[in-house]
């Protein structure tokens, strides 16, 4: 699935308006600059524990991959 569509399925669900703000802002970065680690650069702060494995993904091509590790990951957190 393309990011940017996944990007507005995510978008769809975000209860927080605060965070889906965020969450737009990245998109609309995304669309003009073309790399989603440039895209989510003002917002580094929130994103901090993702970024190197971002930028590695996109460098070698596979982000999607990443990005779905990153997923599974996060779900398997216990806070």
């Amino acid at each position: 699935m393309p990011l940017l569509i996944a990007m507005t399925d995510i978008i769809d669900q975000i209860e927080n308006r605060h965070f889906k703000r965020i969450i737009v802002d990245i998109k609309e970065k995304l669309k003009k600059v073309h790399l989603f680690q440039l895209s989510y650069q003002a917002y580094q702060c929130i994103f901090r524990h993702v970024h190197k494995y971002v930028r590695v993904g996109e460098n070698m091509g596979s982000l999607d991959q990443v990005i779905e590790r990153l997923a599974d990951m996060e779900e398997r957190k216990t806070y």
